[in-house]
């Protein structure tokens, strides 16, 4: 099963990592990156940009893949969550998420989940 967690993760810290590692005993962790202006919108700046965040996160043993390349305008996980299907769905995985920001409990994604 593949994991989906999103967030800004500026700074990261220990919090971040416990979910992380909570995260990965699932399945295989993917983190879906918050850009620069999503935080900028959310918090009003940033502390490290989001290459030196992706790099970090990407570089964690339990991340499997970082996902940084996604609309987040609209300020949901919307467009983050249909990368994710569209990128794991075709290899027959079971697919959950979760959001860091929102603390939603993970959630399988199936054919019936609707966006």
């Amino acid at each position: 099963m593949y994991v989906l967690i999103t967030g800004g993760f500026d700074p990261i810290h220990s919090g971040h990592l416990n979910a992380f590692n909570k995260a990965a005993r699932l399945g295989k962790l993917v983190v879906g990156l918050n850009s620069d202006s999503w935080l900028i919108r959310k918090k009003g700046a940033f502390l490290l940009p989001q290459s030196e965040r992706r790099d970090v996160i990407q570089n964690l043993r339990m991340v499997h893949h970082v996902l940084d390349d996604w609309n987040d305008d609209d300020g949901t996980a919307c467009q983050a969550i249909s990368k994710f299907k569209n990128e794991y769905w075709n290899r027959g995985e079971l697919l959950a998420y979760r959001d860091w920001e929102t603390d939603r409990k993970s959630t399988r994604l199936n054919s019936s989940h609707r966006l």
